[in-house]
């Protein structure tokens, strides 16, 4: 039987992050279904503006990746979490053998996707029976926008355009377009994975470590804040809001 103060949302949050990193997850974070009010016409624009390219199943599945009560219409919470998988030696050292051929980190186990769904659906059958109510698991292959999601919970960050990369390709495309190679890339013709954060005070210390050590080039394209929302810091000390287009943050 399920006493009242286990289900308290505060106990039930701390029961999911408790179970979150027994399972090995790195991250946990919480948003209302509703936090995202601008996702469906920033979604719209990037669909209409043809910028999916020829992933067509984001058209097909536009009407569910709009709004999480599309998927869901009982939804009340949608709760995030994150793994790295990353191995535990340096996946960039194979590049340094010429004979060898280099496979993306996250195809070179187990389909992340079914290892994390695993570990999703054993922690989602333990909130259930502690709280009482009904959990559905979605991964990546979801129609769920999950990095505006992230926003909503509360992670904040500012891109430093000027530190950016830019393929010399979407550059070139920008230039001709009339438009900042930097807008142009954050809004459709690049897509950023997050690395890995270092705290800000470490952050020249684990640069030169990574060089001289590792002989791996590190690139700090901004810093995370306490505020939530995705923000663009232009090279004249300007901050405005990410140009408009798919959220990539």
């Amino acid at each position: 039987m399920r006493s009242a103060a286990q289900t308290r949302p505060e106990r039930l949050r701390a029961f999911v992050e408790q179970e979150a990193r027994a399972a090995g997850f790195d991250v946990v974070a919480v948003a209302s279904p509703d936090s995202t009010p601008a996702a469906p016409a920033r979604l719209a624009y990037f669909l209409k503006e043809g910028r999916h390219g020829t992933m067509a199943w984001m058209e097909e599945t536009a009407m569910r990746r709009a709004h999480p009560r599309a998927l869901w219409p009982d939804v009340r919470s949608v709760i995030m979490l994150g793994m790295n998988y990353g191995p535990a030696e340096d996946p960039l050292a194979v590049l340094r053998q010429k004979d060898r051929a280099a496979i993306s980190v996250y195809a070179r186990n187990r389909d992340y996707h079914d290892v994390i769904k695993g570990r999703l659906k054993t922690i989602a059958a333990k909130f259930a029976a502690r709280s009482g109510e009904d959990v559905k698991v979605f991964v990546d292959t979801a129609p769920v926008m999950e990095k505006p999601l992230a926003e909503a919970a509360g992670l904040g960050v500012i891109i430093e355009a000027a530190a950016l990369p830019c393929h010399p390709g979407a550059a070139a495309l920008a230039a001709a377009r009339g438009e900042s190679a930097a807008a142009f890339a954050l809004s459709a013709a690049e897509d950023y994975e997050l690395a890995f954060v270092v705290p800000g005070r470490r952050t020249y210390r684990f640069e030169a470590a990574a060089r001289r050590d590792r002989n791996v080039p590190v690139t700090r394209v901004g810093r995370f804040t306490a505020e939530p929302g995705a923000s663009v810091e232009w090279p004249d000390g300007s901050i405005t809001e990410l140009p408009r287009g798919f959220a990539h943050f």
